[in-house]
C-alpha cells in the first residue's frame, strides 16, 4: 500500500510540475534550458489547445 501512495504522489507532482512549465513563457523557458517542444502537452507556438 505504501508503494501505491508513493508512486501516486510522484505522478500528481510530476503532473503539476508539467502543468507549471506550461505556463512560463519561450523566454522563461529558454532561461532554464527547455523549450516549448521538451514540455510535454503544450502546443508548438501557433497552435491552439485541444
Amino acid at each position: 500500500m505504501w508503494r501505491a501512495r508513493q508512486i501516486c504522489a510522484r505522478l500528481l507532482r510530476r503532473r503539476r510540475d508539467r502543468a507549471h512549465l506550461a505556463e512560463l513563457p519561450d523566454y522563461l523557458l529558454e532561461d532554464i534550458g527547455l523549450s516549448r517542444e521538451d514540455v510535454p502537452g503544450t502546443p508548438a507556438v501557433g497552435e491552439e489547445w485541444r
